[in-house]
């Protein structure tokens, strides 16, 4: 009777060790699925910010005459913008690249003064200066997250956990 007890306990303690261990584990891949869906974000407002481009290429195109330079000069710039992206990671110096790429595009109405007595244009405007402003929100939202994940990484336990599993670290947009 009394070797029976000792086995619960002893079984009892090894169910609390596992429950403990799967609780760090648990914790660990939570903040590492935060860190995925804030670079999910971005990802979809780098994508936005290519679909703007593309409108607004359209439009300049079908608004002004003669003026193909700029039009190609907006399709090369998209083609910039859609290749900060390499194998799912991003190339942080073409991102802050493309941010001057924008501020350019911006600037089409003092190109052309007409685009900017036009309604499509200035929505465009805006849509393009409101995307620019969620994509640096959401790489600031990424890089907190990824900060959170990397110190929690530090601490002894997850240290463990995350070499067993072989968790790297998130690199941040703003170092």
């Amino acid at each position: 009777m009394e070797s029976y007890n000792i086995l619960i306990v002893l079984f009892g303690i090894i169910i609390l060790g596992i429950m403990i261990i799967l609780f760090f584990i648990n914790n660990l891949l939570l903040k590492k699925e935060r860190v995925k869906n804030q670079f999910e974000s971005v990802n979809n407002y780098i994508n936005d910010r290519i679909d703007l481009f593309a409108r607004i290429a359209s439009f300049v195109e079908s608004n002004s005459e003669n003026e193909e330079k700029y039009v190609n000069s907006i399709y090369d710039s998209s083609d910039e913008l859609s290749d900060v992206c390499d194998n799912g990671k991003y190339d942080i110096k073409k991102i802050k690249k493309s941010f001057k790429v924008i501020e350019k595009y911006i600037k089409l109405g003092d190109i052309y003064p007409d685009f900017n007595k036009n309604r499509i244009y200035t929505m465009l405007k805006e849509e393009i200066i409101l995307n620019e402003e969620r994509i640096v929100y959401a790489m600031e939202s990424y890089d907190k997250a990824a900060k959170n994940f990397n110190e929690l990484k530090t601490k002894k336990i997850y240290d463990k956990i995350s070499k067993i599993f072989k968790i790297e670290d998130y690199e941040y947009y703003n170092k």
